[in-house]
């Protein structure tokens, strides 16, 4: 296969295609992907739960005494943790 930087060579694009299919092979049978949807799935159970909280604050509502401990405070989990979220946001 000869490759060149022609953007019309089809050798060059069979080539990517080629690499492509082994990639994704090599992704599809391991563990990255079972690996990459549980942190994915953790990373959204952490921004509900965030979410949760800002709204249980928002109605006027206590932060329990373990959130307390972890945050540190409404005013540190307002200011620290969710202006944090709030910017990352889509």
């Amino acid at each position: 296969m000869g490759i060149c930087y022609n953007t019309n060579d089809l050798n060059l694009r069979e080539g990517i295609i080629w690499m492509r299919r082994k990639v994704f092979a090599w992704v599809a049978g391991s563990n990255f992907r079972r690996l990459l949807f549980r942190r994915l799935f953790q990373l959204a159970d952490l921004v509900c739960t965030l979410h949760l909280i800002e709204l249980r604050l928002l109605n006027g509502l206590p932060m329990t005494l373990s959130e307390m401990r972890f945050f540190g405070g409404p005013r540190n989990f307002k200011r620290n943790v969710l202006k944090k979220i709030k910017t990352k946001e889509i």
